[in-house]
């Protein structure tokens, strides 16, 4: 009987399967499910795609151009920097962006930028009727004596379009994905490697997205490789340091955006172009009930 007694004790003490146990004491998930990258890779969708439903969105928003000039036989090498500030307005449904409305002001009277709007990294961007399924952009710089206008034209609005499409494309089975529970921020942390070009040409773009409490995400930070080229047609164009930056947050509407911040250069025919959007989503609310 004592035999017993003592066995029973000892198996009692023996510990479960460890995968059940908390990553880390206090943590809000087990291993088991910090491992279940699929479905926090799914979940991190939500950073992309928008809620869904149909929102109505204001804001303000911030963009910035340098342009760099090379010098020649015309004189020498210019830098100019341009901004513009103002508001947006867009109603996102069901992760379609279905109207997009920005009035931006310079306020350099002798530099301007002109844009047809603006351009979230949340959601998916609307082609106009006809338009080919890769957006077409185009960037024009005009120099005068009385100052520099950028133009900024986007068919479908998307002239920022190499990352939206990259964003876009980032699936699970095309990337090195991991988590990790990051007990200082008490975050479940997912790593999403893409894997740009292919052979010897092969570089990384890095996606992370935060999951605090092991709840909805509310940042993704988009890094990609320091320098990339490619042809469009005749032209070699490089993009050098591109980022993006979104915030988000959980509400009974689903996940809104709070926060989108994109940065990147180009440079292409000898000039280079710096580009900086800044939006800060101020109202968020449901789209009206039709009648």
């Amino acid at each position: 009987m004592i035999l017993v007694g003592l066995l029973a004790l000892a198996f009692a003490g023996e510990p479960g399967d460890p995968r059940d146990r908390p990553v880390s004491e206090g943590a809000p998930l087990t291993v088991a499910e910090l491992e279940d990258i699929e479905r926090w890779a799914t979940r991190g969708r939500a950073m992309l795609d928008g809620p869904p439903g149909c929102i109505e969105v204001q804001g303000t928003a911030r963009l910035r151009v340098a342009v760099f000039r090379p010098g020649g036989l015309w004189g020498p090498g210019e830098r100019r920097d341009i901004e513009s500030r103002g508001t947006f307005s867009g109603t996102l449904d069901h992760g379609v962006w279905t109207h997009l409305d920005a009035a931006l002001e310079t306020d350099d009277g002798r530099d301007e930028i002109e844009i047809d709007t603006v351009h979230p990294m949340m959601g998916r961007h609307q082609l106009e009727q006809g338009e080919p399924d890769e957006p077409q952009g185009s960037i024009t710089v005009g120099t005068s004596g009385s100052g520099t206008t950028v133009a900024i034209e986007s068919g479908g609005a998307q002239a920022l379009s190499m990352i939206d499409l990259l964003i876009e494309e980032i699936d699970p089975s095309i990337t090195t994905t991991y988590t990790a529970w990051d007990s200082t921020r008490r975050a479940v942390v997912l790593e999403q490697l893409v894997v740009m070009g292919d052979g010897r040409n092969t570089q990384e773009a890095e996606v992370r997205t935060l999951f605090p409490e092991a709840g909805p995400p509310t940042a993704l930070d988009l890094v990609l490789p320091k320098r990339l080229g490619f042809t469009e047609g005749p032209l070699r164009i490089r993009v050098l340091n591109a980022q993006v930056h979104l915030r988000a947050q959980p509400t009974a509407l689903g996940l809104v955006p709070a926060q989108d911040a994109t940065s990147l250069v180009v440079g292409v025919l000898g000039f280079t172009l710096g580009l900086e959007q800044h939006l800060t989503y101020s109202r968020v609310r449901a789209c009206p009930q039709e009648p």
